[in-house]
């Protein structure tokens, strides 16, 4: 037997010559192996940097920006790689950005009863007391 560098570990089934088909095999390098760990370990440091942007967020606004990202991704996919888009799927985006407009537009406006430029105080949690006065 040859042992090199560029050894591999093989799984999958093997055809017993008798007809059978089985899964082809696949040779996992340990280039491969490498490169699915640090797939994994993106794919964690995403997950953190989400629970991070949620506490600065609201839910919606991350599920807002979330429909963009993939309206987005459907976009750059149609310009790299010149993907096929149907009418719908038009629609469907056109529909997705208009939304995410409204939804901006709408945050920005005051809400019933709001003065604008008035001050808004937020209570306390409970009943602490700051500066020697109590809130």
């Amino acid at each position: 037997a040859h042992a090199d560098a560029s050894a591999s570990i093989t799984t999958g089934g093997a055809s017993s010559g008798s007809g059978d088909v089985s899964a082809p095999p696949t040779d996992f390098t340990w280039g491969i192996i490498g490169l699915l760990w640090i797939d994994g370990v993106l794919y964690h440091l995403q997950s953190v940097v989400a629970y991070v942007v949620m506490s600065y967020l609201s839910p919606v606004t991350v599920s807002v920006v979330n429909t963009l990202k993939r309206a987005l991704l459907i976009w750059i996919s149609v310009l790299v790689f010149h993907n096929k888009v149907t009418p719908g799927a038009c629609v469907g985006t056109a529909i997705c950005l208009g939304g995410a407009l409204w939804y901006n537009f709408a945050r920005q406006q005051p809400g019933p009863g709001v003065v604008p430029g008035a001050a808004v105080l937020k209570p306390s949690s409970g009943g602490a007391v700051r500066g020697g006065n109590a809130l």
